[in-house]
Order: C-alpha cells, then structure tokens, then sequence
C-alpha cells in the first residue's frame, strides 16, 4: 500500500486516524512520563522484589533463580523472561522495561478497539481503546516493574482470538492458537486458571458439534505443548509438574487469624508476615530463596495452615470473603500506603475514582446490552467477571487485584455509550 492509498484509506476512515493519533500520544506519554521518573524506576513497583532479581539473574547469568546458583520455581517465568530481554537489550534502567510495556499497553489498546468493534461497533471500540490509552491505574503500572501490563496483554489477546475466530467459524488453526494463549497465560500468572472455564464454555455454546472432539484435543495439546519446556525444567529440579509455588503463600496472607483486621483497615496484606511478633507460620519458614524441593515442602505448609484456618474458622471466613469483594470492587483505592515518590493519598484517590466511577455504575448496563445481542458473549463476557472476583474473595481481594478486569468493563463501558448514543439519534431522527 503507497503513501496514497494510506492517505485515501484514512480519509474514508477517519475513526482509525483518530484511534492511531490516541495510541501515538498515549505511547509517546508513557516514554515521556517514564522519563521524568526514571530516577525512581529502582524504587517503585516490584523492582526490589524476587521477580526483578530473577530478571537481572537471566540477563546476567542466563539463570533463572532469584538467588545465583539456586533454581527458583516460585513465580510463573514469563514476565521475569520479558525483564530480562529488556535489561539485557538496554541496559539495566527504565528505558527497555518501559518500551516494552508500551508497546504492550498499546498494543492491548488496539486489541480493546477490535473487540468492541466486533461486539457492536467502530465507536464502542474507540471508546474502550481511548479509555484504556490515558486509564491512569494501568498507565502508570506500565511505567514500573509491575507484571499487569503483561498479564492483561495475553488475557485480552485470548479474549480477541477467541470472539475473532467465531466470527470466522472456528478453523482449526484457531483452536491452536487459542491452546497456546492458554498456556502464555498460564506462564503468567496462576489466576489464568478462572479464565478457562468461561471461555470453554463459549467455544462450546458457538461452535458446530461436528468434530468437537478433535478441535478441543488441539486446543489442549497446543495449551500443553506451550507449558511443556517450564513443566519439564520444573520437573527435573523438583521432581513434580508444577508452574509455581507462590500461590500458597498468598492463599495464607488472605486467610488467617491478622487478614480480617489488615483488610478492613486498607493496610496491604503483605504487612501480615512483617508484623511483631511474626506470625509462628512465618518465624518457621519466612520468604527467601529455597531449592525447588524444599520450596514446594513449604508451599504446601502455607496451603494447608490456610486451608486449616478456613476449615476452623467458617463464619470468619465468610465475612473475609464479603469483605474482600467489596474491597475489589470498590470505588476507595486501596490497600493505603503510608508515603508516595510522587503525589499523596488524597491525589490517588481522586485520580482513582473519576476514573473507576464511570466504569462500576457502567457495566451491568454494558451486560445488559451484551445479553440482548449475544448470549453466548454474554455469559462469556459475565463468567469472567464472576470467576475472576470469586477467586479473588478466596485468596486476596484489593483494587489493584481487579486491574485485569477492568480493559473488558471499557469494553462495556463503550458498548453502554455508543448503544446509548445510537438510540438518541435515532429517536431524534424520528421526531424530526
């Protein structure tokens, strides 16, 4: 395609022009912001934490370990392997990390402008693109050393592939590609796991029961083959099949005797193993690096003094979970934190509401409108929702766990306005 025909195509198409303007200026903010921060890069988000160190161990030393010469099989490796490249290409600063995660950010932008494209129209795409472009919640977690921006890439690339195929039928390359997102997902972050059922079930409800058989074999076979080389080098480290083993320690920090008072308070439950005195379950096998043997003995001691908490304690495990669900979806930023690089609590907390509000009092109505035009996308759309907060009541519930959530409310959120929007003209047609 010459110059020409670029210029000609935009003209008769002004809506990308536009959406290609919006992903310039939201990228361009992100180098520009980035830069003028750039002296707390090391300072903020997970950059002192063991996902980076594990990043600088790869670029390093091409191992992957959060400590040098003991394997680690504590986090899902795909974000740390995306550090790494960016350390290793650019130099260990903020520069290559940022890049990177605008161009995730960008490109996760545009995937929300052809999702609502294809739920209802250009405007609704539009809408939930822009929205996602200048979202200040995601904006500034791509700027750190945060895995959000990752993880909601491959989430909402699953999600496209998946309403995109169906639109087209299904072929069969689809379900291998569909598999292997399934698996990235998977190599990001364990709460992939509630994506699964949703999704299936939507496969299910819109393709032909011809051959079902041997599209859904694909689509595992390509799953397991993307997870393979991690399961296998886990196995012969730890002598099991397994992804990771941070989980656990999660399920613990949501649920225990401390989680009730931190959560109803807004202080972070990653204060609960730093309290005084320490938890006895943390004295006996506090965070640090293990071998892969060891490190699966513990995990299993955090699972079951969780699992022992809930099962003593069922009437406080109940409010835990009804207070974690209004912590994540509420309309208060939290967990609060005592002191901020930049800006105060206050700021935050403005930012976060005028720019969460239109999404929470939006999308029942987006649902709604879902529903009339797709019942399949519906439950799809509603089963996301619903399984991602369930786990989240189980484990942790604070604002920053629903952040994958929010891209697919901008999806409603534009099929809300552009819906609305649509229906006024026409009534105006009408009664001129």
């Amino acid at each position: 395609m010459n110059m020409l025909s670029i210029r000609d195509y935009f003209k008769k198409k002004p809506i990308y022009c536009f959406l290609l303007l919006i992903l310039l200026v939201s990228f361009s903010a992100k180098l520009i912001v980035g830069y003028a921060i750039r002296d707390s890069f090391f300072r903020r988000g997970n950059s002192y934490g063991a996902l980076n160190a594990i990043a600088f161990n790869l670029a390093d030393n091409c191992e992957y370990a959060i400590e040098s010469g003991i394997p680690s099989i504590d986090y899902e490796p795909l974000y740390p392997f995306i550090l790494a490249a960016g350390y290793k290409i650019f130099g260990a600063n903020w520069f290559g990390v940022t890049v990177i995660q605008a161009i995730l950010f960008g490109i996760t932008s545009y995937l929300l402008f052809l999702i609502g494209k294809q739920l209802e129209n250009e405007m609704a795409g539009l809408i939930a693109a822009t929205y996602h472009s200048f979202y200040p919640y995601l904006f500034l977690h791509s700027l750190s050393v945060v895995d959000t921006t990752q993880y909601i890439f491959v989430t909402t690339l699953l999600v496209y592939v998946v309403v995109y195929s169906k639109e087209r039928g299904y072929p069969f390359w689809s379900y291998g590609c569909i598999g292997s997102l399934m698996g990235l997902a998977f190599l990001s972050r364990g709460s992939a796991l509630v994506f699964l059922p949703p999704v299936l079930l939507y496969i299910f409800l819109t393709t032909e029961n011809k051959r079902i058989i041997g599209k859904y074999t694909i689509l595992f076979v390509c799953a397991l083959l993307t997870l393979s080389p991690w399961l296998i080098r886990n196995y012969l480290h730890a002598g099991t099949f397994i992804i990771s083993t941070h989980g656990p320690f999660g399920l613990w920090q949501g649920n225990n005797e401390y989680s009730y008072d931190y959560l109803k308070n807004n202080i972070s439950l990653d204060e609960v193993y730093r309290r005084e005195p320490r938890p006895r379950i943390y004295q006996d096998n506090p965070t640090r690096p293990r071998p892969p043997v060891e490190a699966i003995k513990v995990a299993q001691k955090y699972k079951s003094e969780a699992a022992r908490f809930i099962k003593d304690n069922p009437i406080e495990f109940s409010k835990l979970c009804w207070i974690k669900f209004i912590k994540f979806w509420s309309l208060t930023y939290n967990p609060v934190v005592s002191s901020y690089a930049y800006g105060n609590n206050n700021i935050r907390q403005c930012v976060y509401f005028v720019s969460y509000a239109p999404l929470l009092f939006s999308f029942l109505f987006g649902l709604y409108f879902l529903k009339r035009k797709s019942l399949s996308i519906f439950f799809m759309f509603f089963g996301i929702l619903v399984t991602y907060t369930a786990a989240h009541m189980i484990v942790m519930g604070f604002t920053r766990a629903r952040l994958p959530l929010d891209p697919f409310l901008m999806v409603l959120f534009g099929i809300t306005i552009s819906t609305i929007y649509t229906k006024i003209r026409s009534t105006s047609y009408f009664y001129n």
